[in-house]
């Protein structure tokens, strides 16, 4: 019910902005006073302009406008009053900086943690590193022993054909 009374008044309060804004101005300074005012208050015709208009449905909204307000007014919930009990359960200054202060604790932890993790990551990818740099020493350190083997092995071959074709 409240809500519904509160979009009226809002309407309302919008058409009522609305309306003001349209009439035209009742101060004519001195022009009205001089040329003796062609439009009176009780004139013939003021019912029938567009000003006139305006003025009877700007008096019609205020009047609802406030009598609406008035049965909202009347329509409002009561409000309970805090009991002292209910104050106990509420959260004071002093237990939020304790609780920003346990948050700050438990971020500078998980951010500690992580750092650990990084450089366990980075110690385990330098060992990785170290043992391809191993391997591939060995392997190089092969392929030239096998190299060096045949070398000498070929070696031993020209120096045995030298020798039989000196005998």
């Amino acid at each position: 019910m409240n809500t519904v009374l509160g979009i009226v008044i809002l309407v309302m309060s919008i058409f009522l902005v609305a309306t003001i804004l349209l009439q035209s101005s009742k101060d004519h300074r001195m022009s009205g006073t001089i040329a003796g005012g062609a439009e009176t208050f009780f004139g013939k015709q003021k019912g029938k302009t567009m000003d006139g208009l305006l003025n009877k449905l700007t008096t019609i909204v205020c009047i609802i406008f406030f009598i609406v307000v008035l049965v909202m007014y009347v329509l409002q919930p009561e409000a309970t009053p805090i009991t002292p009990s209910e104050l106990d359960n509420v959260i004071t200054e002093e237990d939020i900086a304790n609780l920003e202060t346990e948050v700050e604790g438990e971020a500078e932890t998980e951010t500690e943690a992580e750092a650990e993790t990084e450089v366990e990551a980075e110690t385990e990818t330098e060992a990785e590193a170290e043992t391809e740099v191993e391997a591939e020493t060995e392997t190089e350190a092969e392929t030239e022993a096998e190299v060096e083997g045949e070398t000498e092995a070929e070696a031993e071959v020209e120096t045995e054909t030298e020798e039989t074709t000196a005998e």
